[in-house]
């Protein structure tokens, strides 16, 4: 006995449509290249900063001002202390010079980073051996004076950096 033939044998190869691959396509040929080229890439610069623990400061006052190193070359404890009114070298906790700001025409007041240099490569030059310096900060002072700063140290050869912090207290009010 012979079966009528099924209703999908009549429709015809023509008429079929497959799925519609607009969309997709779309997505992968417009797009997905429009939110890639909307991606921020981000660059990172790192600076090696040290800052002391409290063990190293105790350790490091018991050598004392002035104290020799291994090979016999003096050394001392250099900071640099950046302020609104300029550079502050200080040697053995002793104030060593005072850089100001210098006068600019319209621009107002820029620190001096020449006189910098120039009392930096007079103290490498009385203290060879020495290799640390330490940055004191104003805490208003712009980061790139910072920067431009340890720049300045780096190149006079000072590779030891260390970055002291104010003292920060917080006060509330009832």
């Amino acid at each position: 006995m012979a079966f009528k033939p099924s209703e999908l044998r009549k429709i015809r190869r023509e008429d079929f449509q497959g799925p519609n691959l607009t969309p997709i396509m779309n997505l992968f040929i417009v797009i997905i290249p429009m939110l890639i080229t909307m991606v921020v890439s981000v660059n990172l610069a790192m600076i090696e900063i040290a800052i002391p623990t409290a063990s190293e400061v105790i350790e490091d006052s018991s050598e004392g001002p002035g104290a020799e190193a291994s090979n016999g070359a003096e050394t001392a404890t250099i900071r640099l202390a950046l302020t609104q009114e300029g550079f502050v070298l200080m040697v053995d906790e002793q104030m060593y010079t005072e850089i100001p700001l210098r006068a600019e025409n319209q621009q107002g007041k820029r620190f001096d980073y020449l006189s910098l240099d120039k009392e930096l490569k007079d103290l490498k030059s009385k203290y060879e051996a020495q290799n640390n310096i330490e940055i004191l900060p104003d805490p208003a002072i712009v980061f790139d004076v910072l920067m431009r700063s340890i720049d300045v140290c780096k190149f006079r050869g000072f590779k030891d950096i260390t970055y002291l912090t104010t003292e920060t207290r917080i006060i509330q009010v009832n």
